[in-house]
């Protein structure tokens, strides 16, 4: 991401960030928004629309909004009343600056431009490589691309196709399962995204030479 944007990313996507550079400095910010019995639309409904029109894109957010986020992270845990009064205070003051300045982007064309292919756009692909939920048809409608010229953009920047991609992916994670676990095979599979036990053994056998049975024998960590 470029300085001064946010990323909004909902809560059923997983998200895997590319790779970090040095200079880089990023702030995350995980909050919940709920609706009480006696209020269906009003806020809670204002609110969940921003937050939906505006994932899954770049946004650009004031230095006002950066350095209010930087001044809450840099408080330490409250341990007294006063502190935690003190750092609600911030944080309330954040989320009613971001919501704000959402609102005033939801009225823009800010939703309509494509992130080009750059670091920006690797950060954005991420988001929608790591959730299988989104197909590479949902993915190019998200990101206004036709699917043929997505694939090319795939396959530019992590060098296979969208199911190979997610075949690693899903691979790596297992690995790291079968030394750090005892978790069963079935259960690995499941958790890494596989369809079954027996899909992972074959991506297991194809890309690694060997089973999950025998990688987990070889790599295990007492």
């Amino acid at each position: 991401m470029q300085a001064m944007q946010l990323m909004v990313i909902p809560p059923d996507m997983e998200h895997c960030s590319a790779e970090s550079r040095t200079n880089a400095k990023s702030y995350i910010l995980e909050f919940d928004i709920e609706s009480t019995k006696s209020e269906k639309r009003g806020f809670y409904a204002i609110f969940r629309h921003l937050l939906d029109y505006a994932s899954g894109h770049p946004v650009p957010v004031s230095e006002e909004l950066v350095q209010l986020v930087s001044k809450f992270r840099a408080m330490p845990p409250p341990v007294t009343a006063e502190e935690y009064c003190r750092s609600t205070a911030v944080a309330a003051e954040i989320v009613g600056l971001l919501f704000s300045e959402l609102n005033q982007s939801a009225g823009s064309d800010i939703f309509k431009t494509v992130v080009p292919s750059s670091a920006d756009f690797r950060v954005l692909l991420d988001v929608y490589i790591c959730n299988a939920n989104y197909t590479l048809e949902k993915m190019a409608e998200v990101l206004g691309y036709s699917t043929r010229h997505l694939s090319r953009l795939i396959y530019s920047v992590y060098g296979m196709k969208l199911s190979d991609v997610r075949n690693k992916r899903s691979r790596e994670y297992a690995k790291w399962r079968l030394r750090n676990t005892d978790f069963s095979i079935d259960r690995i599979a499941l958790d890494a995204g596989f369809k079954s036990a027996a899909a992972m053994r074959e991506s297991f056998k194809k890309h690694e030479g060997i089973t999950p049975q025998e990688y987990r024998k070889n790599h295990k960590i007492l």
